[in-house]
């Protein structure tokens, strides 16, 4: 079975098939190994560490290993995804792959242009006070590098988040790419921290997208009235 070598682009695109494309791409191979060395340039290392809340009883701390190990990280604006742990409704294991649909152009609530990568979960933390998982890039992927995830139930009082992420850009990445591959990176991990913690507190709300065609309707109407303003402008200018 053939699969890209790079992030599949697509257009307009509908999430029907992405089980399929999870099936199709099993086989790509791996571009990194977890904890592998990352030598030379280019290379980008991201770690950040929030204290979400006090908690002497373990409830949240049980909820946020929930969460996380059913990767209910990014907001569904930035990171759709599909993987075998949530097909199967369980938690992440090592072996997994993980088909991401990463927003990168949204036109009235609608994605217009997204990238679809694939990653696999080659680490698994599974203990009383920790839970979390990393993954690893595949072919089908702009990025190389890792991606880590996990809370811990510190002194058994405080629910801490860490995330860390190690990437450089994908060898057939064009220069003028990166820097807004960059920024999308450091947007998603922003948001992926505080949609997070809403989740965590129940304060998240998922807004439902808007159809293909209520997008496109609205986004008619809007060019429509955009030409009657500037044919309405144009007349009433003097001397006309």
């Amino acid at each position: 079975m053939s699969y890209p070598t790079h992030g599949k682009r697509v257009f307009l695109d509908r999430q029907d098939h992405d089980g399929r494309y999870l099936a199709d791409w099993r086989e790509t191979p791996r571009t990194f190994y977890a904890h592998g060395l990352a030598e030379g340039a280019g290379w980008h290392h991201d770690r950040y560490e929030e204290l979400i809340a006090a908690d002497s009883s373990g409830r949240l701390f049980a909820r946020a290993a929930d969460l996380i190990m059913r990767y209910q990280f990014y907001p569904p604006g930035v990171l759709r995804f599909t993987a075998d742990f949530s097909q199967q409704e369980r938690w992440a294991q090592p072996g997994d792959r993980i088909l991401q649909r990463v927003r990168v152009v949204r036109l009235l609530g609608l994605p217009v242009v997204e990238v679809l990568t694939m990653n696999e979960v080659c680490e698994v933390i599974d203990e009383p006070e920790r839970h979390g998982f990393c993954c690893v890039t595949t072919a089908v992927h702009d990025e190389v590098g890792q991606w880590s995830v996990w809370v811990e139930w510190r002194d058994r009082q405080q629910v801490v988040l860490v995330m860390e992420a190690l990437s450089r850009p994908g060898e057939g990445l064009p220069d003028y790419l990166k820097p807004l591959l960059r920024r999308l990176q450091l947007r998603a991990h922003r948001l992926g921290l505080a949609a997070f913690r809403e989740r965590l507190f129940g304060e998240y709300r998922e807004r439902p997208e808007p159809t293909r065609e209520q997008a496109l309707g609205v986004a008619g109407g809007a060019a429509l009235l955009a030409v009657l303003w500037a044919v309405w402008r144009r007349r009433s200018r003097p001397g006309r």
